[in-house]
């Protein structure tokens, strides 16, 4: 992933539009990585994984949609052995790439058992950190910021 200043200046204002989006911040903390600024992608790369950490940990405690949201604890266990090892930039970055995916496919599970009548009415009615509607808010926000990226950089 190559990121050049003006793809970096982007995902700072997606992060500054919306501070408590977890991925905006895992997101410039790639960029930041990759444009020399280690020490502060790095701060940006671990306050993501931790919010995103504690949204799932909430989500299995108050068993909303629990069967979808990292049931194995794949994502969650990925993201505690990131915190914990002293990855170099390049296997942080892989890393984290890796945990938004799975994060993605997550989101997916969730919104196909949501449709077929699954989830119960609480999780699909209530729009609040954790749910599945609120990370859909989140991935959706994700991807415009993207979207405003490859749109920059064609220019």
């Amino acid at each position: 992933m190559h990121v050049d200043v003006g793809a970096r200046q982007t995902l700072e204002r997606a992060a500054s539009l919306d501070g408590d989006d977890p991925f905006a911040h895992l997101y410039l903390g790639i960029a930041l990585l990759k444009t020399g600024a280690r020490e502060r992608g790095r701060n940006e790369i671990d306050d993501g994984l931790r919010a995103i950490d504690d949204a799932l940990e909430y989500i299995a405690e108050d068993r909303i949609d629990e069967f979808f949201w990292d049931p194995g604890m794949e994502i969650r266990n990925d993201i505690r052995r990131s915190l914990a090892t002293k990855l170099d930039d390049a296997q942080l970055a892989i890393a984290v790439e890796r945990i938004g995916r799975l994060f993605d496919e997550e989101i997916d599970k969730a919104r196909r058992y949501s449709r077929r009548g699954g989830g119960g009415g609480r999780a699909a009615a209530i729009d609040r950190p954790g749910t599945v509607r609120h990370a859909v808010r989140l991935i959706r926000k994700l991807l415009s910021a993207q979207h405003t990226l490859l749109l920059t950089k064609r220019t």
